[in-house]
């Protein structure tokens, strides 16, 4: 009786102990379960953390070029002398056609001239369109010279023409961003996280670069003088056409007879008049 008894009782501890060795396997296996999904969790935190940190560092250096680049052009507007340049370059590959384009703006104490020339390889069989505006200041009048046509004309705007006007149209990437974080602050902010910086050298002069990246499709490109925020160039590649602006500016160089337009009859008196 007594060796049943100390048999059972050893069966006992056996299964006790089995199940014990059990539990603890089972036990450790949870433990190793959790540390993982703690690791994975922490590694997924901290990721989104690194991404969060990249994000906000980038939307800094985006908003703080943007801004900086605003306030220069709001400077440049209240100049009362300068000559804006902007160069376009267009080319359409499935068309496999080529569109240059040169705009120069003279401006001088309410007075504007632009002189554009544009040349369309299609289109004008490689001859340049010459045109001539003249137009003032919260005015909208405008006197146009067409010279492959011989022709002056004088017409109505739909919009008069105000100071600084022509730099806020011309820099529209700026002072649409600009808009664009007064109106809808979350979406600016997301455009601006979304652009990668570098920086490079254009004409010889270091660049910040903002590029923004549309899929496989193509990418935009704004480039930033580093001395003083100027905008000198922007690209555009995509799928159907390139394209390219460049913009340079020069201040106190424009004469009263640069903006003059009071003496073309004369000095067009072979053109058609038509005012």
């Amino acid at each position: 009786m007594k060796d049943f008894e100390e048999d059972k009782n050893l069966r006992e501890q056996v299964q006790t102990g089995i199940e014990n060795s059990i539990e603890l396997n089972h036990l450790k296996k949870v433990h190793k379960k959790m540390n993982l999904l703690r690791n994975i969790i922490i590694s997924i935190i901290s990721i989104i953390a690194i991404v969060l940190l990249i994000l906000f560092i980038r939307y800094n250096r985006v908003n703080s070029i943007l801004n900086k680049a605003y306030r220069h052009i709001k400077q440049m507007a209240n100049s009362g002398n300068y000559i804006l340049t902007t160069t376009q370059h267009y080319f359409y590959y499935k068309e496999n056609k080529t569109i240059d384009a040169e705009y120069k703006y003279f401006y001088k104490d309410g007075k504007y001239k632009l002189e554009d020339t544009v040349t369309d390889d299609n289109d004008y069989k490689e001859i340049p369109q010459s045109n001539t505006c003249y137009y003032k200041d919260n005015s909208s009048e405008e006197i146009t010279i067409f010279h492959n046509l011989k022709l002056i004309q004088s017409s109505k705007n739909f919009y008069e023409y105000i100071k600084g006007d022509r730099f806020f149209k011309t820099f529209h990437f700026v002072t649409d961003s600009i808009r664009l974080k007064n109106s809808y602050k979350g979406l600016y902010i997301l455009e601006c996280a979304t652009y990668n910086i570098r920086t490079d050298y254009f004409n010889g002069e270091e660049c910040y670069v903002l590029k923004s990246t549309y899929n496989s499709n193509g990418y935009d490109e704004f480039w930033f003088s580093k001395e003083n925020y100027f905008m000198v160039r922007t690209i555009q590649s995509y799928d159907s056409y390139y394209s390219e602006h460049t913009y340079s500016l020069v201040f106190d160089q424009v004469t009263d007879e640069d903006v003059d337009s009071s003496n073309i009859k004369n000095i067009y008196s072979d053109y058609d008049i038509k005012f």
